[in-house]
């Protein structure tokens, strides 16, 4: 990951292993799996959303997020697999390349027919190969399933097993709503520390609250980097948020580049996506407003830098956006995991306030 101010790079906090199948019940699941179906990620039943990029092959199902030049494109916050059956009970076999270590970072979570089973599946603290039970029902009823990816870490999918019912999918495999909001950022917009990972981001919770389909483009330590723009841009949004400017302010980036590198990157959107609704957030209250980096320069001046560029901007472009990020999260630590990045009450803030400002 990319180096950055220790107080706005990621943390690796210590959490407890949650385990996929305990000791007690590992014969059972044996059996179950010994008797279950395993359905391949190439099945042509299962659909793949909401990522930037994907590789399917027979025996896995890998998503990432190239164009970015940042480790944490390797994560693929929100991808989505999505997949009909009537199945008794339905477990995931999963590989986690690496253990995250951060709060929510590897859990992900599971809807049936667009409710949410569960906010929690999985573990912050695995590497390797695991299984997970994700439903179960008492009779064959068909329903719509979607497992949606973690926030932190790279999980690639290997199989479902499935048991009981007809033990297979069904057609047609379940589609999204095809208004697609794409969220570009830093961690808070990666969604660090979300507890139950990718459905507390502010992005998952903006497109779940709008009805809308969503790819998380954001990367923990990310500057304002105007390729960045390019790789937004060919994902062909329906509408697209942007906000960046905290680590530029963190890495000391001189201001004179800073609104260089900003005019550039919503140039490079813009090449591609002219008319879009393009929404520009000036970054959110921290705790450490009033320090000054090594430019002798405060959060401050690089809110009062974009609205300068967007206020310009906006005189040319009607579908261009301001968003003052200093409404979006009140300034009280107890929204905060340390100071800068929101915990889950400031995310539900985040997320409810910003969806009132998007249309």
């Amino acid at each position: 990951m990319r180096a950055c101010l220790a107080v706005l790079l990621v943390g690796c906090a210590a959490v407890g292993v949650v385990v996929a199948r305990s000791s007690a019940t590992a014969s059972a699941a044996s059996r179950a799996a010994s008797i279950a179906t395993t359905v391949a990620p190439d099945d042509p039943n299962i659909r793949y959303t909401e990522y930037a990029h994907r590789t399917i092959t027979h025996v896995s199902a890998v998503f990432d997020r190239p164009g970015v030049a940042n480790g944490n494109g390797i994560a693929s916050p929100g991808a989505r697999i999505n997949f009909r059956t009537d199945a008794l009970r339905i477990f995931i076999v999963l590989t986690y390349t690496f253990a995250c270590n951060a709060p929510g970072c590897g859990h992900f979570s599971v809807e049936r027919d667009g409710r949410l089973l569960t906010t929690s599946v999985g573990s912050d603290a695995v590497a390797g190969q695991v299984t997970y039970p994700i439903a179960m029902q008492a009779s064959p009823i068909p329903h719509n399933y979607s497992v949606i990816w973690p926030y932190g870490t790279q999980m690639i999918f290997t199989a479902l097993q499935l048991e009981g019912g007809h033990q297979r999918l069904l057609s047609p495999a379940p589609t999204r709503p095809s208004p697609l909001y794409v969220a570009y950022g830093d961690s808070i917009t990666q969604g660090y520390y979300a507890s139950a990972g990718t459905t507390h981001t502010y992005p998952g919770q903006v497109a779940r609250k709008k009805g809308w389909s969503v790819v998380n483009m954001g990367f923990g330590g990310e500057t304002t980097v105007p390729s960045d723009g390019t790789a937004v841009g060919l994902l062909n949004g329906s509408i697209v948020s942007v906000a960046i400017g905290a680590n530029d302010w963190g890495t000391s980036k001189p201001l004179a580049t800073f609104l260089s590198d900003y005019n550039a990157l919503l140039d490079a959107i813009r090449a591609l996506q002219p008319n879009v609704p393009l929404y520009s957030l000036t970054p959110i209250w921290t705790g450490v407003e009033n320090s000054p980096n090594a430019q002798g320069l405060s959060m401050r001046d690089y809110r009062q830098a974009i609205t300068q560029i967007v206020q310009q901007r906006m005189a040319t472009d009607p579908n261009l956006h301001l968003i003052d990020g200093l409404t979006l999260v009140p300034n009280q630590l107890r929204f905060f995991v340390d100071g800068v990045h929101p915990n889950d009450a400031g995310f539900a803030l985040y997320a409810t306030n910003l969806a009132n400002k998007l249309h």
